[in-house]
């Protein structure tokens, strides 16, 4: 509980393990620093009971499309090659977030109904990001979104060094409703004005139900967004 008040605060750290699979992936991938990875749109309950919203601005780091781990061992056919050749794919499909703007212009588009695919998770109707951002260079061309592929191949990953500050930004939170009621508990029993300000800027953003919930909560606004 006091991790998720802590998360709520200041923001999702880095998992300080180095033998972590994620450690272990960025070092594979030559990601460094060691990031926190929040995806775009979307989420599910596999990456945990609990889940922030924060708006896209909130991201100071790197997007690609798709996940950055799956290169490393789910994403076909790129997890079967040279390291270095993993290492030049993420690096020729990897840019600043504030540029993010722009690019989700061109994948999934402004088009609502491309949007409300993409949120679906349903795949694309192109191969790979080849498609979208033209290449010559063979290196670069893979069908990463086709089967056996599934929806993490294709949707938006944002990576952000250290820590993934909250600051101001908090959309919306969900967690377990055993968690919720700690916290409640003690945002009512809370006595420094600080807290008591705090707590009373947080509560209101709860969604109930958990990550599915969450994620559903944030469709009107993200399909026009």
């Amino acid at each position: 509980m006091q991790d998720t008040i802590d998360v709520l605060r200041t923001g999702p750290a880095i998992n300080p393990s180095p033998t972590c699979p994620t450690r272990l992936n960025e070092a594979t991938l030559a990601i460094a620093p060691p990031c926190v990875y929040a995806y775009l749109g979307r989420t599910t309950e596999a990456f945990g009971h609990s889940a922030v919203s924060l708006p896209m601005a909130a991201l100071a780091g790197t997007v690609s499309p798709f996940d950055t781990g799956g290169l490393v061992k789910h994403i076909a056919p790129v997890k079967g090659w040279t390291v270095d050749a993993r290492r030049a794919y993420l690096a020729h499909y990897s840019w600043p977030s504030d540029q993010i703007g722009k690019l989700i212009a061109v994948y999934p588009t402004g088009a609502p109904a491309r949007r409300r695919a993409y949120l679906n998770t349903d795949r694309p109707k192109v191969s790979g990001p080849h498609e979208i951002w033209k290449t010559k260079e063979e290196s670069f061309i893979a069908s990463i979104w086709t089967a056996p592929n599934e929806w993490p191949a294709w949707l938006w990953e944002g990576r952000a060094p250290n820590r993934l500050s909250i600051d101001q930004n908090l959309v919306a939170w969900s967690c377990p409703a055993p968690i919720y009621g700690e916290i409640l508990e003690i945002s009512a029993a809370a006595t420094e004005p600080e807290d008591v300000l705090w707590f009373e800027w947080l509560m209101p953003k709860y969604v109930d139900g958990g990550v599915s919930a969450l994620v559903q909560s944030l469709r009107g606004r993200q399909e026009v967004a």
